[in-house]
C-alpha cells in the first residue's frame, strides 16, 4: 500500500512544524505550503517537499494539490484588519475547500479554536461541541475562525469527509511563553492576572494536538464531525507563571488585580479607543474567560476520534519550560553590573601580560578588581615599558624575554596585547606551556594566523577568548536580551558605525610625518584593521555570518598615508543586510548601532553608554504615538548625559565597561567551565571577513 500524502497549509508555524516531524516520523509523504518569504532552511534539512502559495490568490494553490490523499489546513490570519482575516482566513479556507473538491480529495482537517464558543451560556460552565457560538462582541480572529468554520461545514454537508479541530490554548516548544487566558504582561518581569490567578486553564500540549491531527487522518469514523481538543489535566494561571518564575525567569513578578478594577478599566478604556475608533485589548469576554472556571469536555474525541493525550501534564510543562530556558541560555547573557562588582576565584589564577602598550594599563586595573588573580610577569621588548608597569601597580616582574618569563614562572593565563604581527608564534608557545590565552583584537595578522592560533588552543586544551570588547558594553548587553527575547522580532537591517576625524589631532602617531611605519599601517587592512574589530563584532552578533560582502572606500585627504579614509561595507546574511562603516574622517566621532526589527528599532550609542528602543505604541493615532516615542528618546538621552556627568565628577567613568565585563566573564568560564564569552572561532571569522574585505579595496 502506497504511503498518503499530506498538504499541510501554515507548515512554518508553531503547530506546523510539530506537525510535520510528527508525521514525517509516521513515514508519510509531506507536501508543506509556506508563504513567499518563509525561511525554508528547516524544511529543507528535513527533505520535506515545500511549495510557496498565497491562500489569497486561488492560482498559486493548484500546486499544492498534485497526488495529495488529505489536507491539513492550520494557516490562519493572527492580525492585520479584517480585510486581511476575511482573504486569508475565510476565504482562502473556501478556496482551498473548492479546489480539494475539484481534485476528488476526500479528507480535510481544519484547525479551529475553543474561542468560537459563547462562554456566557456554558450549561453549568461546561463547553462542549455542541454549545452555542458566540454571535456577539467577537474579535477579529474568532469571528474569522467561526465563519472559516462554516465554510468547512457546507462542504461536509455536501459530502466532503472534513473534521474541525477546536483546540484549547495551545503550548509547547516553540510557542509563546504567555499563552492566551493568563492575564496581560507588563514589561518582562511583569505579569498582571485577572482575579485571583486560580482560574483553570483549558491548555492543550502541542504534541498532543498533532497526535488528535494524525488520527483524522487515519481514522474514518471522525470525518464529518466537531471536536474539542483538550488535555486532561488543567492547570491554573498562577501554576503556570510560577513554573514560569522557576524554571525560566526568576525575576517574574506576578500582579493579582481585581477582576472589578479590571472591568472597570475596561470600560474606560473602552470609551476612549470607541472615540477614536480602536478596539479595545480588554475585552469583556476575555475578562471572563480569565476569571471563570470553564470545562471543555474532550468526551467526544475520546469516544470516537480514539484520541487520548499521551503526554501529561506535569511533563509536557517541564520540557516546555526547558526549551523557554534553552533558548535564553547564550554565550553573552551576562549582568551589566559585574564591571562594578569584584569577582572572587575559588581557585587562584596565575596570570602574565605579553606587550606593556597603552592598553596593558587597562588590563591591570582590571585584573586589581578580580580576587584570586595574581599577576606574575610582564614582557615587552621595550623592558621599560615593562618596568614601568611592575613600579606603578607593584605586580609581576618584568621581563625583556618572552622565553625567560614562560620558563621561570608558573602561569596559568596569558594576557596577549602585542601588535598582530606577532601574535601567532606568541599564542603557540603559550599554548604549549598549557597557558588560557586572551588575545586583544584584532586577533591576528589574517584568517590563516588566526587558524594557526585556534588550533594551538585546541591540541594543547588550553581555552581561547578574543577581545571583542564593546560586545559587553551595558548598552549592548540590554540590546542583546531584547534579541533573544523576541522583542526586536526578525532583524531585518543592522547599521554599524565607527568613525572620528584624525585630521583633529594632527600631533597623532598616525598623522605626524613616519605614520606609514607604524605597526598598525603594516596590517593588510592598514589602520581600518585595527578598527574594524570594533563595529564588525557588534554587527555581527546581531546579523549572524554573512555569505555576501561588498566593500568600498573613498578618500577626503585627511589621512595622508592611506589611500582612502572612509571604508564602507555592505553585508548580507539569509535575512539580514548589514552596512559597516569606519571612517577617519567624520566629526564628531560617533560609535553607533542601529537594529532595525519588526517589532521595534533599537539605537545602541557606545560612546554615551545609551541604548533607546524605538517601538510604535499601539490603539493611539499616530501623530500622538510618534510624540512619546519622541519623548521617551529624549528621556533617556537626558537620564544617561546627567549619568555620565555624575560619572564624570566623581571619577568613575570608563571607557571601558565592556572590557571588564569581558575580561571578568573570562575567568568566571575558567572556573566554571561555560563557553568562551567570545570564542576563538568567533575571532577566527571575524578576520575571515576582514580577508575578504581587504581583498576587495585598493589598500
Amino acid at each position: 500500500m502506497s504511503k498518503k500524502t499530506i498538504l499541510v497549509t501554515g507548515a512554518a508555524g508553531f503547530v506546523g512544524r510539530h506537525l510535520l516531524k510528527h508525521l514525517q516520523s509516521r513515514d508519510y509523504d509531506i507536501v508543506a505550503m509556506v508563504r513567499e518569504n518563509t525561511d525554508v532552511a528547516f524544511l529543507e534539512q528535513m527533505g520535506i517537499r515545500y511549495i510557496k502559495a498565497d491562500l489569497r490568490v486561488k492560482e498559486s494553490l493548484y500546486p499544492l494539490f498534485d497526488k495529495v490523499d488529505h489536507v491539513v489546513h492550520l494557516a490562519t490570519t493572527m492580525k492585520g484588519p479584517w480585510e486581511e482575516y476575511e482573504e486569508s482566513t475565510v476565504n482562502g479556507t473556501r478556496r482551498l475547500l473548492e479546489i480539494t473538491k475539484e481534485k476528488g480529495i476526500q479528507g480535510f482537517t481544519f484547525i479551529s479554536s475553543i474561542a468560537v464558543y459563547d462562554v456566557f451560556s456554558a450549561d453549568n460552565g461546561v463547553l462542549t461541541e455542541g454549545s452555542k457560538i458566540n454571535d456577539n462582541n467577537l474579535s477579529m480572529y474568532e469571528k474569522s475562525k467561526i465563519q472559516a468554520e462554516a465554510q468547512v461545514q457546507s462542504f461536509i454537508h455536501d459530502g466532503l469527509a472534513g473534521v474541525i479541530l477546536r483546540c484549547g490554548v495551545i503550548y509547547g516548544p516553540g510557542g509563546a511563553l504567555f499563552p492566551p487566558r493568563l492575564g496581560f504582561a507588563s514589561g518582562k518581569n511583569k505579569y498582571l492576572t485577572i482575579g485571583s490567578g486560580l482560574n483553570r486553564i483549558p491548555f492543550v500540549y502541542v504534541e498532543n494536538l498533532v497526535e488528535a491531527i494524525r488520527l483524522t487522518i487515519e481514522n474514518p469514523s471522525s470525518h464529518g464531525e466537531t471536536f474539542n481538543i483538550v488535555d486532561d489535566q488543567d492547570i491554573a494561571q498562577l501554576e503556570y507563571l510560577n513554573m514560569v518564575k522557576t524554571h525560566v525567569n526568576p525575576s517574574l513578578k506576578v500582579c493579582k488585580i481585581p477582576y472589578g478594577v479590571w472591568l472597570t478599566f475596561s470600560q474606560c478604556v473602552g470609551v476612549l479607543l470607541k472615540l477614536l475608533k480602536r478596539p479595545s485589548p480588554l475585552r469583556k469576554v476575555y475578562l471572563y474567560q480569565c476569571r471563570q472556571q470553564l470545562t471543555y469536555s474532550n468526551r467526544k474525541a475520546k469516544n470516537k476520534l480514539g484520541w487520548k493525550p499521551s503526554q501529561n501534564s506535569q511533563s509536557a510543562m517541564l520540557t516546555t519550560m526547558k526549551w523557554f530556558k534553552d533558548q535564553q541560555t547564550h554565550h553573552r547573557i551576562v549582568d551589566p553590573k559585574l564591571a562594578r562588582k569584584t569577582v572572587l576565584l575559588k581557585k587562584p589564577q596565575n596570570v602574565a601580560l605579553i606587550g606593556c602598550g597603552v592598553i596593558a594599563k587597562t588590563h591591570l586595573q582590571i585584573l586589581n578588581r578580580i580576587d584570586g588573580v595574581n599577576v606574575v610577569g610582564l614582557f615587552d621588548q621595550n623592558i621599560q615599558a615593562a618596568e614601568a608597569l611592575v613600579k606603578e601597580f607593584g605586580r609581576g616582574k618584568a621581563y625583556a624575554s618572552l622565553d625567560d618569563l614562560l620558563n621561570n614562572e608558573k602561569i596559568d593565563v596569558v594576557h596577549i596585547l602585542t601588535p598582530p604581527q606577532s601574535r601567532k608564534e606568541i599564542a603557540q608557545k603559550c599554548a604549549q606551556k598549557g597557558c588560557h590565552l586572551f588575545l586583544e583584537k584584532p586577533m591576528a595578522m589574517d584568517s590563516h594566523d588566526a587558524k594557526a592560533i585556534l588550533a594551538a588552543a585546541n591540541e594543547f586544551n588550553v581555552k581561547l577568548c578574543v577581545g571583542h570588547n564593546h560586545l559587553f558594553d551595558p548598552p549592548m548587553i540590554k540590546a542583546r536580551q531584547l534579541i533573544i527575547d523576541g522583542e526586536v522580532g526578525k532583524i531585518l537591517s543592522v547599521e554599524s558605525w565607527y568613525g572620528f576625524n584624525l585630521g583633529a589631532n594632527l600631533t597623532s602617531r598616525y598623522m605626524v610625518p613616519g605614520a606609514e611605519n607604524h605597526w598598525s599601517m603594516q596590517l593588510p587592512g592598514q589602520l581600518y584593521q585595527n578598527l574594524i574589530s570594533h563595529p564588525l563584532s557588534v554587527l555581527s552578533d546581531c546579523m549572524g555570518r554573512p555569505q555576501e560582502i561588498y566593500a568600498q572606500t573613498v578618500s577626503a585627504n585627511v589621512v595622508k598615508c592611506m589611500k582612502s579614509d572612509e571604508l564602507k561595507v555592505m553585508l548580507k546574511s539569509d535575512h539580514t543586510v548589514g552596512n559597516l562603516t569606519v571612517s577617519l574622517a567624520v566629526n564628531p566621532r560617533y560609535q553607533l548601532l542601529n537594529i532595525y526589527g519588526t517589532n521595534m528599532c533599537l539605537y545602541v550609542d557606545f560612546l554615551n553608554k545609551t541604548m533607546i528602543k524605538h517601538a510604535t505604541p499601539k490603539g493611539i493615532p499616530k501623530a500622538i504615538s510618534r510624540a512619546l516615542m519622541s519623548i521617551v528618546a529624549g528621556w533617556v538621552l537626558i537620564t544617561s548625559t546627567l549619568r555620565n556627568v555624575f560619572k564624570v565628577l566623581t571619577k568613575t567613568f570608563t571607557y571601558f565597561d565592556g572590557t571588564e565585563i569581558l575580561i571578568k566573564e573570562f575567568y568566571r568560564r575558567l572556573e566554571d567551565g561555560g563557553p568562551m564569552p567570545v570564542s576563538g572561532e568567533e575571532g577566527v571569522e571575524s578576520m575571515e571577513i576582514m580577508d575578504e574585505i581587504w581583498s576587495q579595496i585598493n589598500i
